[in-house]
């Protein structure tokens, strides 16, 4: 249906989606026939963002008449969504990448022609900025994260992950955002724009976020933002919330609202203070989140911070950083393309090898960490580094990274600066980082106490539900661990409990690691963990 002004058209995809494409003034936009349900308000909206402003009452309702008299709705090949759509991939800027001479298809999705812009040469942007970062742990594993999200969907991974590089303002974390940035996109405010995308929002708007980093990464730049102006608890809960959204990839379902899908990438944060310190790590939800937010601590004791060592030339860190921003900044959203060129035909040539050799380089990252294959946990984070590696591999077989960079070590590195930095996963089972553990977790403030004598309903529900407690005997305190939450505390327990100074601790009874301890919900007794925390003699 056409008149000199607007005009509209019905397309169907294969899986049965329909859309709208709106002429309008020389301009056209797509629209999902959703949006035209019930309130006019988000097809006007949907056309606005698009550079289509129809604002005359009467363009409107010439606008919802031709939509509701559409029968024919022709068949169509048509992108819905940035990232992988079939065969095909769609960056966020609305390039797409095919795979030979195949059909191209409609781009229907909104697009931001700024967030993957690319400027200079891939050859130097690997020569001055990816070339000079050869053993720098913490930048180049950021630069073979940037890889990693179109391959998710390639993978035996369920749900998407994150990590979170950690330290003092100052330390060179922003640095390391900015060269991952550059892998996508412009690094740094330019007048193209940028890649990253800043923390100072809601977890509302991140589901627009979502969207336009379907299959790509999300840089979030200082999580310190995030609900700033919050206590350090009430934010640590927000951000929790957010990894789990994160995780998910699936936008909040909304009445009468179509489903639109799930979002594979992988997100880089950086923050002052990790997301364990916020909330304690101890909870269950705190530790689920641990699994998917994974802690990066920029190394103290460093004088180059981020940076592991300055190579000759430079007079020093900030100087070594400032060289490489402005190579990124002259060079960038070159890399992710030469991987899509390479990736879409490896897809469309033979996606059951391409799905093996991921799945064979991860397997061989976790055999070599020496991962317990029966600890989910630490499985999962140790999967998380594996397809790192195996990202940055798979762009060095591209193009898209310098050969010279050594994957698989700076992987391992990273994955050891993480343990070392967890106290849920100490890197060697350690009796006395142990007995400093057992301390914290009496010191926690979600540690319930139990006191002695009659105990309310309020503080038994609390105790029922708390993976630890602390309690006061006539032989000392003690700090009481329920059994199934053993291993998720101290998932080297197997070797820790076989060690004498991590058995003069524990209490026990004769054949049995456990003791009897009554609970005060309902008087039930049961078999627990028990530590030894302070004998009678040393509490003043």
């Amino acid at each position: 249906m056409t008149n000199n002004r607007l005009s509209v058209e019905g397309y169907e995809t294969y899986n049965g989606n329909r859309w709208i494409k709106v002429s309008f003034q020389k301009k056209e936009a797509w629209v999902p026939i959703d949006h035209f349900v019930g309130s006019r308000t988000e097809a006007v909206q949907t056309l606005k963002r698009q550079k289509i402003a129809i604002i005359a009452p009467a363009d409107v309702s010439d606008l919802l008449v031709k939509v509701s008299c559409l029968r024919d709705f022709k068949p169509a090949y048509i992108a819905e969504n940035v990232g992988w759509n079939g065969n095909t991939f769609l960056l966020a800027d609305g390039e797409l990448f095919t795979p030979g001479n195949r059909e191209v298809p409609h781009v229907a999705c909104e697009i931001d022609p700024q967030k993957c812009a690319s400027t200079g040469k891939l050859k130097t942007w690997k020569k001055k900025v990816a070339g000079q970062l050869d053993g720098q742990n913490l930048p180049v594993f950021a630069i073979m994260l940037a890889f990693v999200s179109p391959l998710l969907r390639f993978s035996d991974r369920v749900g998407n992950f994150g990590f979170e590089i950690v330290g003092r303002p100052g330390t060179g974390k922003s640095t390391v955002q900015y060269l991952m940035s550059s892998v996508l996109g412009g690094a740094t405010q330019q007048q193209n724009g940028h890649y990253w995308v800043t923390c100072n929002t809601t977890r509302t708007a991140t589901e627009q976020t979502m969207a336009v980093h379907s299959d790509l990464p999300i840089v979030l730049e200082e999580a310190s933002h995030f609900m700033a102006g919050m206590s350090d608890r009430d934010r640590g809960r927000e951000l929790e919330a957010l990894v789990f959204q994160l995780s998910s990839g699936i936008p909040k379902a909304r009445y009468k609202e179509p489903s639109t899908g799930e979002h594979r990438f992988v997100y880089l944060m950086s923050s002052n203070a990790s997301l364990g310190s916020l909330t304690g790590n101890l909870t269950d939800t705190s530790m689920a989140a641990a699994d998917r937010l994974i802690t990066l601590p920029v190394p103290t004791g460093n004088d180059y911070h981020v940076f592991d060592w300055l190579p000759e030339g430079f007079a020093g860190g900030k100087n070594f950083a400032d060289s490489l921003v402005t190579a990124a900044n002259e060079n960038h959203g070159l890399a992710i393309r030469r991987f899509l060129e390479r990736l879409v035909k490896a897809k469309a040539d033979d996606e059951p090898a391409l799905r093996e050799l991921i799945r064979k380089r991860v397997s061989r990252f976790v055999r070599n960490a020496k991962v317990d294959p029966n600890d989910g946990s630490a499985m999962r984070v140790a999967e998380a580094f594996g397809l790192t590696y195996a990202a940055g591999r798979l762009a060095q077989n591209y193009g898209a990274l310098p050969k010279k960079l050594r994957c698989g070590s700076i992987a391992m590195r990273c994955y050891i600066l993480h343990l070392n930095h967890s106290r849920l996963l100490p890197l060697q089972p350690n009796p006395d980082i142990f007995a400093k553990r057992l301390v914290e977790i009496s010191e926690f403030s979600g540690t319930p106490y139990l006191p002695k004598g009659k105990v309310g309903k309020k503080l038994a529900k609390k105790i029922e539900a708390a993976s630890a407690h602390v309690r006061d005997t006539r032989h000392g305190r003690e700090l009481v661990i329920r059994k199934s939450k053993m291993k998720s505390l101290f998932p080297d327990w197997n070797e820790l409990s076989r060690d004498p100074k991590v058995k003069k601790l524990q209490k026990r009874e004769k054949g049995h690691a456990t003791v009897w301890r009554a609970f005060p919900l309902r008087g039930k007794r049961k078999r627990v963990y028990c530590f030894i925390l302070s004998d009678p003699a040393d509490k003043s």
